[in-house]
């Protein structure tokens, strides 16, 4: 038991840390957050930035990105909703 909460500890904060290197990429004028500016450079996170904008203050915070890294690749091809939300009315 002891090895799973580490190997799952361990994988949440590769997450993380993944999502922070990611971030820091995208964001051009290294102010924390990314701008809608700054996400054009990726059609994808441009698409669902309203979406991801959770306090729609015009820039995507770290726990705003790390719900955009949590959408699997296959399902941002196929929808613009973000995990844990009820699915959007088309």
């Amino acid at each position: 038991m002891r090895r799973f909460v580490l190997l799952v500890s361990v994988s949440l904060f590769s997450g993380v840390l993944f999502a922070a290197s990611a971030l820091e990429d995208l964001d051009a004028n290294k102010d924390g957050v990314i701008s809608a500016e700054e996400a054009q450079v990726r059609a994808d996170l441009a698409k669902d930035f309203n979406l991801l904008d959770r306090n729609q203050d015009g820039k995507l915070d770290a726990a705003e990105f790390a719900q955009f890294e949590a959408i699997p690749a296959s399902a941002e091809e196929t929808t613009s909703e973000i995990p844990g939300e009820m699915p959007a009315v088309k």
